[in-house]
């Protein structure tokens, strides 16, 4: 981002009801027949994190980085009328691997964090820690409005959401970023030829902008793509990250993709629109309230805040008292503030 700093909007969320919930630290069992959009159990235990926030509004899921694993919050008397999560879980494969009594509010914001952002797509994004607000920003070549989002525990009743907006650029590629050769282009365009061959062109993958080297892009998926069909990777997109693709694969072209994972290489196949060649360039807006305002209206409205984990909650600008001012003022007085030693001045030091 260019040197002026994109104004923060602070909210404060209450949480005052934290006893009367319980928690579950759940396993998925690798076993069944799988959705052919999960591609790995990596996927598998996404898509059933998904499943589960979905199906069940009147919970809190968060997906942590343990292989297969689930954390899920309700209230004691949801978890006591046991049909509705019990048949989920059963019809799933899911076990309960131990019982959470006490939830804390750094659990609490956890499960919060993950719900919300699978909550928010397709109306804001996730991208690599950052928002990125349109159904079909996958396509867009304007700038975007977009919101980084911190949240953090202020006490044991309280969460702070800290809200930084700003507009973004991240083109999707066209088939003249990748070469300048005109006649192979017009041939692929033209379905003369199946693919293009490339040495060494990097491109990073949506949405962690995972980088990997360009192979090739061809106008058909190799044999090789355990999707199988463009119908197949929208699915895979939809159901893993939210992302919404065209419904014609009529101007796709698939680009296929060498990921190095240390010593060894994975090779990977999706649609160009799915890739960027250049990493997400943050813009300086003046007027980054409204995109702010506008995240916070849909945050309320699709994550449901009058109900979560069947309580109403408020989202509220954060108001410093007196006394937080005063600290706030103390400590800058302190930070910047040269200490001198005995006998020093300041003269020569300008």
């Amino acid at each position: 981002m260019s040197g002026i700093e994109a104004k923060t909007g602070q909210y404060l969320i209450q949480i005052s009801y934290l006893n009367d919930l319980i928690g579950f630290k759940l396993k998925i069992q690798n076993i069944g027949k799988r959705d052919r959009s999960a591609l790995s159990d990596f996927h598998w235990q996404i898509l059933k994190s998904r499943q589960m926030i979905f199906e069940m509004p009147e919970i809190l899921v968060a997906k942590p980085n343990e292989k297969l694993c689930l954390f899920a919050l309700m209230t004691k008397e949801f978890y006591s009328n046991m049909s509705i999560f019990k048949s989920f879980l059963n019809a799933h494969n899911i076990m309960i691997e131990y019982e959470i009594p006490t939830v804390s509010i750094t659990l609490f914001q956890y499960c919060f964090a993950y719900t919300m952002q699978v909550r928010l797509s397709p109306y804001w994004n996730y991208v690599n820690g950052l928002f990125i607000k349109g159904k079909y920003f996958i396509l867009e070549k304007n700038l975007l409005d977009s919101v980084e989002v911190k949240i953090s525990a202020e006490n044991e009743q309280t969460m702070s959401l800290k809200i930084k907006g700003f507009r973004v650029q991240m083109p999707p590629p066209s088939l003249e970023d990748f070469t300048s050769n005109i006649k192979q282009i017009k041939c692929l365009r033209e379905k003369k030829i199946e693919k293009i061959n490339f040495e060494k062109k990097q491109i990073l993958k949506l949405p962690s902008l995972l980088p990997g080297e360009v192979e090739s892009i061809s106008t058909s998926i190799p044999k090789s793509c355990p999707l199988r069909s463009y119908n197949d990777m929208r699915r895979h997109w939809k159901n893993m990250y939210g992302y919404r693709l065209p419904d014609s694969g009529e101007d796709i072209y698939y680009v296929n993709v060498h990921v190095r994972l240390g010593q060894y290489i994975d090779e990977k196949c999706y649609p160009h629109i799915c890739g960027r060649l250049e990493p997400i360039q943050q813009i300086y807006v003046p007027n980054s309230e409204d995109i702010v305002q506008s995240f916070v209206s849909t945050l309320d409205s699709n994550m449901g805040l009058n109900n979560i984990c069947n309580h109403a909650i408020r989202i509220q600008p954060y108001l410093p008292t007196l006394k937080s001012m005063t600290q706030d003022f103390t400590q800058n007085i302190s930070l910047c503030t040269p200490t001198l030693r005995s006998g020093s001045s300041f003269a020569g030091n300008y």
